[in-house]
């Protein structure tokens, strides 16, 4: 069974950074894949040229996710070489993780705590017609980011 991990943009040197979310620690992108390569003669992650960014990878879908997951895997078993490179999320400022997204739609129904806010009946997805909505990008905030008042006012005036 592969290892479960998740994609990540943090702020690094105060510049947004990709990672891996990999056993509740953070292992950086760069750092983590070139040692992964080294270390296990991995393919390179993505063409030359390609910068590692979360919406890169997800470009690059399903061979940059076949390689993370084999990265994934192999810090999960080599545990010692995990800390080398592990960040606390604690201790990293996490960003949307999606930075500049060109086009978002959401799905309302995978929004069922909301559904449960507002007191309305439970929705079947199995029955239910899709309802999608859209969002511009300026309102993207990383998680336990504040909404400001500001990213309200820039939302008004669209």
């Amino acid at each position: 069974m592969a290892e479960w991990f998740a994609l990540v943009t943090f702020e690094e040197h105060g510049a947004p950074a990709a990672g891996t979310l990999i056993r509740d620690k953070i292992i950086p992108l760069d750092a983590g894949y070139s040692h992964f390569q080294r270390q296990a003669r991995a393919p390179a992650l993505m063409d030359r040229g390609a910068s590692s960014t979360v919406l890169n990878l997800l470009r690059h879908y399903p061979d940059s996710f076949d390689r993370l997951g084999a990265m994934a895997d192999f810090f999960a078993r080599a545990g010692g070489d995990l800390q080398q490179l592990a960040l606390d999320p604690a201790s990293v400022r996490l960003l949307a993780p999606v930075l500049n997204p060109a086009k978002m739609l959401f799905a309302g129904a995978n929004y069922t705590d909301h559904v449960e806010e507002m007191k309305a009946p439970p929705v079947d997805k199995t029955k239910a017609k899709p309802y999608f909505f859209p969002k511009t990008n300026n309102c993207l905030v990383g998680p336990y980011e504040p909404i400001t008042f500001s990213t309200v006012l820039s939302l008004n005036r669209l």
